[in-house]
């Protein structure tokens, strides 16, 4: 995913679905694990951040579940289901999860 005009880069660390919804670095200490609601709604993730911070997982799924807005929201997230074809594999869709808290 390119989001160069946006300054925000992919990174080797994950990070929590908490941390991405209050656009933090980490969550100090947390047991939380990195995706709450499973592979479900989680696979084959990569992480992205703008500067430090958390700016954007974006997931291949299989299958997308009915449900996948209400849980995003639930976690303090939007879950854009993008029309691009996914680079992991022909059969995914791909899903960028940003934060619903404003910058």
């Amino acid at each position: 995913m390119n989001f160069t005009k946006h300054d925000i880069k992919q990174t080797k660390r994950p990070f929590s679905v908490k941390t991405l919804a209050r656009r933090g670095v980490w969550d100090s200490g947390s047991k939380t694990p990195v995706f709450p609601e499973g592979r479900m709604y989680f696979d084959h993730c990569e992480f992205y951040r703008r500067g430090r911070k958390a700016a954007a997982i974006v997931a291949h799924l299989y299958n997308v579940p009915d449900d996948i807005h209400t849980v995003a929201a639930q976690n303090g997230l939007f879950a854009n289901v993008d029309p691009v074809p996914s680079w992991y594999s022909d059969n995914c869709t791909v899903i960028i999860y940003t934060p619903i808290k404003p910058e």
